[in-house]
């Protein structure tokens, strides 16, 4: 072992050593076990939401190419807002589809930035994200603060 690693080894025993930072990290890893099941339904409805995004974005190229019955913007729109930007965006360049129109060129990617700020308070407050996430829509829906 190097000096550079035995250095941050004594650091980092010390940090842990610290009982108000020891304790903070145990808190926060306790947290995380137990609500890793969260995180897990999360990310798997992240997965379907994004893949049905995608397919439908496709689809909908497959019938505007073909003269076929299209789908709706207003569903491209909801799958993206759920939870599906992130596919809607990928499939939008992927299959240069949809890039012209105003309310996919900016909303998918704004939708995109709500999502990964949601996604990151899931990671970084786990334990209180619907709690959150309820203020915030209240906050948006009547424009009252708790």
């Amino acid at each position: 072992m190097t000096f550079l690693g035995i250095t941050v080894s004594f650091a980092a025993m010390a940090y842990m050593s610290h009982p108000i930072r020891g304790a903070w990290i145990e808190m926060w890893i306790e947290m995380w076990i137990e609500t890793r099941e969260l995180i897990l339904i999360a990310a798997g409805y992240l997965v379907a939401v994004n893949v049905v995004a995608f397919a439908l974005f496709g689809y909908d190229k497959y019938c505007a190419q073909h003269d076929k019955w299209r789908v709706r913007e207003s569903t491209l729109l909801f799958w993206s807002a759920i939870g599906g930007a992130l596919g809607a965006g990928l499939a939008m360049e992927f299959f240069h589809h949809k890039t012209l129109h105003l309310k996919f060129k900016f909303g998918v990617p704004f939708l995109l930035f709500v999502q990964i700020v949601l996604v990151g308070l899931l990671f970084a407050n786990p334990g209180n994200i619907i709690e959150i996430i309820e203020k915030i829509l209240s906050h948006l829906i009547t424009g009252c603060v708790d």
